[in-house]
């Protein structure tokens, strides 16, 4: 059985086969399968290849009699065969280390994917009312670990003080990054991002917020890719309670302007 695997028609049809059965699992998502796959097909064509009588017929004859003409021959047909022996093997692995590299790739691209798709923000207010306090959210619903990241509060429009008082693109960015992993399947990371614009409004007299939210971040098994995901929030007063909902990223102006006054000129 192994002896007819290994001739040339079987083998040529065998390796052929399995290539792409390797290259079909790795594209749909089977990645170890397919590696497998596409070494056991390696292997196949390189033992086949060595174990050939086409590699035999070109193994030159041993010397006999010490002629110089004979001899010369002899170098040549043995670099020949030499040449022969090794370039097949040597295309063989560098379609496989090719197939690896893709296998790689997909898997990469996969985990990127995912967890960009899957990552959600969410808004948690503060109890005490105080706004800049208020605490955003990412949660990683994806398939692979979140590494190091930061997150950026870049504030569209923020309105307070009955519209005396505003803040308009002014990012407050984080100082630190965070190390530690966010976990696959649910894990979260918050912070009050907020917070450092206390110095510039009465945290108890903002009407409305528009603040967009992006967090930068690299997966623990991709730590030179970096990604990016931004989400934009709402927030605004009714009454004593102050509210938050998502909008669209890309929503222009700020639905924050109707609540600008003009500020009231000096007597």
């Amino acid at each position: 059985m192994v002896r007819f695997l290994l001739r040339k028609e079987p083998a040529v049809i065998g390796t052929g086969l399995l290539f792409t059965v390797g290259l079909s699992m790795i594209y749909g998502d089977d990645f170890i399968a397919g590696i497998v796959a596409l070494s056991l097909a390696a292997l196949w064509g390189i033992a086949a290849w060595l174990l050939s009588k086409g590699l035999e017929e070109q193994r030159p004859k041993e010397l006999t009699k010490l002629k110089y003409a004979r001899i010369e021959t002899y170098k040549r047909e043995k670099r020949r065969y030499l040449f022969w022996k090794f370039s097949i093997p040597t295309v063989i692995l560098t379609v496989w280390a090719l197939g690896a590299l893709f296998a790689i790739h997909k898997r990469d691209s996969k985990e990127e994917e995912d967890v960009l798709r899957s990552l959600t923000a969410s808004v948690v207010p503060p109890p005490s009312g105080n706004v800049l306090l208020t605490v955003f959210s990412f949660t990683n619903h994806g398939g692979a670990d979140i590494g190091k990241r930061q997150i950026i509060c870049n504030d569209h429009l923020i309105v307070g003080n009955e519209g005396q008082s505003t803040i308009r693109g002014l990012g407050s960015e984080m100082t630190h990054e965070e190390y530690f992993p966010v976990h696959s399947g649910g894990d979260v990371t918050s912070d009050p991002c907020l917070l450092p614009l206390h110095s510039y409004l009465d945290p108890n007299r903002i009407e409305c917020a528009d603040v967009e939210l992006l967090m930068e971040y690299v997966l623990v098994d991709q730590p030179k890719t970096m990604k990016r995901k931004s989400f934009r929030f709402l927030g605004r007063k009714f009454g004593t309670a102050f509210s938050w909902i998502q909008i669209s990223v890309s929503e222009p102006g700020s639905e924050c302007e109707p609540y600008v006054k003009q500020p009231i000129p000096s007597p």
